[in-house]
C-alpha cells in the first residue's frame, strides 16, 4: 500500500521536467498536458497561435512526449508501432535536461519511414542524440534510429524575441514537413519526405528532400491508395470543368473511369450531379447514332487513347 503523506521522487522528477517542458512549448501557443491516468503516449496536445489585431488563432497543431533522459523511445510491439504510424497529428519527441534548462525537441520521421516500406515490424526505436548536424532516416535493418534534435532551447534565452521568433519558425517548418507525410498516410500512399540535411536551431527548406516509395505494394494497398485518388479526380474533374478547363478535366474523368473499371471493380464510382455535366456535354458533341448510353464519349475517347499508345 501507498505511504500516505509521501509520493514517488522519480515520478516526481519526471513531472518536473513535464512542467518545464510545458512552459517552452506554451510560449508557441496553445499547450494542454495530458493527465498521467490518460496517458498512452503522449504528454501534450499543442497548437502553434498566430496573433491577428487583438485575438490569436490556432495555425498548426501538435503533439509532444517528454522525457528526463537520453533513453530510447522504444515500440516493444506490431501494434505500438501501428499507433506510432498512425497518429494523425504531428508528433514530437522532447528531452528536458534539467541541470541546464534546455529543452531539446526531435522529429519523429522514423514512423514515416516504417510507413512507406509498406510493412509493419515487431518494434522500433528512437535514441535521441545531442549532435547537431542532421540528415534523412537512413535505413535500419533492425528498426533502430538515431535522432539529431531540431531544435535546442535555452529557456534562459526565449525572452529573447529574435530568439524565439527563430524557434517558433524551425518548429512551423517541421510541422509542414510532417503533416505531409501524415497527408500520404491518409491517402494510402507508400511513400515519405523529408529534408536531406538539417541542423539543430535551423529552418529546413520548405521543399526539395529526399522521397521515398515503396515500389511493389500489395493488392489492398494499392487499391486502397487508389480509392483516395479516385474520390480526388471525381472532385477535381468537376472543378477543372466549371473552370473551363475541358482537356484536363476530360482527362481527369478517364482516369477516373478507367479506375473503376479495371482496377477497382468491387467500388462503385458514381456520378456527381455536376460531374454528369461534362459527360453530358462531350455526349452532345457526338453524332446522334453514336449516342447510345451514357458514356459513349468518354469511352470513344479512352479507346483512341489506347490505340494510339499501342501504336507507339
Amino acid at each position: 500500500m501507498s505511504q500516505v503523506g509521501s509520493i514517488p521522487p522519480n515520478l516526481h522528477e519526471g513531472s518536473r521536467s513535464e512542467y518545464l517542458a510545458q512552459y517552452v512549448l506554451a510560449s508557441f501557443g496553445t499547450s494542454v498536458a495530458v493527465p498521467h491516468q490518460e496517458d498512452h503516449g503522449v504528454d501534450f496536445f499543442c497548437n502553434v497561435i498566430e496573433k491577428k489585431g487583438r485575438r490569436a488563432f490556432a495555425r498548426a497543431a501538435f503533439t509532444a512526449q517528454v522525457k528526463s533522459d537520453f533513453k530510447p523511445w522504444f515500440f516493444k510491439s506490431k501494434e505500438s508501432v501501428e499507433w506510432l504510424i498512425n497518429h494523425p497529428l504531428p508528433l514530437f519527441f522532447c528531452v528536458l535536461t534539467k541541470t541546464t534548462s534546455t529543452l531539446r525537441i526531435y522529429h519523429t520521421f522514423p514512423r514515416f519511414y516504417t510507413w512507406g516500406l509498406g510493412d509493419l515490424p515487431d518494434q522500433l526505436e528512437m535514441k535521441p542524440t545531442k549532435t547537431y548536424a542532421g540528415q534523412s532516416t537512413q535505413a535500419s535493418l533492425d528498426y533502430k534510429f538515431l535522432l539529431v534534435p531540431i531544435l535546442e532551447i535555452e529557456i534562459s534565452r526565449l525572452s529573447d524575441k529574435t530568439y524565439w521568433n527563430n524557434a517558433r519558425h524551425v518548429l512551423l517548418r517541421w510541422i509542414d514537413w510532417e503533416n505531409r507525410n501524415i497527408s500520404n498516410i491518409r491517402n494510402g500512399l507508400l511513400g515519405w519526405e523529408m529534408p536531406a540535411a538539417y541542423k539543430t536551431n535551423e529552418a529546413p527548406p520548405e521543399a526539395g528532400g529526399v522521397q521515398q516509395w515503396f515500389m511493389h505494394p500489395s493488392a489492398q494497398q494499392m487499391a486502397m491508395a487508389l480509392s483516395h485518388l479516385s474520390k480526388a479526380l471525381e472532385f477535381a474533374s468537376v472543378q477543372l470543368h466549371t473552370r473551363g478547363q475541358l482537356v484536363a478535366a476530360v482527362e481527369a474523368t478517364l482516369l477516373h473511369r478507367y479506375l473503376y473499371q479495371n482496377l477497382l471493380p468491387n467500388q462503385s464510382p458514381g456520378v456527381t450531379g455536376i460531374g454528369s455535366f461534362l459527360i453530358q456535354e462531350l455526349l452532345s458533341k457526338m453524332p446522334p447514332h453514336k449516342q447510345t448510353y451514357f458514356f459513349a464519349a468518354i469511352d470513344e475517347i479512352q479507346q483512341k487513347l489506347e490505340e494510339a499508345i499501342n501504336a507507339l
